[in-house]
């Protein structure tokens, strides 16, 4: 598996993201809906893409993890609530992804 150096924060201790995983984030956003702006994109030391887009105080974070599952939670007036989990090698399992981008910008 290749690896692109991309750490969290510089950490050396971190796994670094690997090639596939960047290789799954570019469809997803390439996807997005609408008028939907690219989300800010941070690592994290295990080695997953982590999108958070903004509205006002509210956010949705989504997680791309290393195993090429999408997890998102929302938060919304301080409260986080469980978004879903979705396998990315299956067909379909995007536009849950993106009905949820939508509804969180509505």
């Amino acid at each position: 598996m290749r690896r692109v150096r991309m750490t969290a924060n510089g950490d050396e201790d971190a796994t670094p993201v690997a090639v596939e995983t960047i290789e799954h984030a570019r469809p997803l956003l390439s996807g997005l809906p609408g008028d939907i702006e690219l989300p800010q994109a941070t690592v994290s030391a295990d080695g997953e893409i982590i999108f958070t887009w903004f509205r006002s105080r509210d956010r949705l974070e989504a997680i791309l993890a290393p195993d090429h599952h999408l997890t998102w939670v929302f938060r919304i007036d301080g409260s986080f609530t469980d978004g879903d989990v979705i396998a990315l090698d299956k067909d379909g399992q995007l536009s849950r992804f993106y009905g949820a981008i939508v509804d969180f910008f509505q």
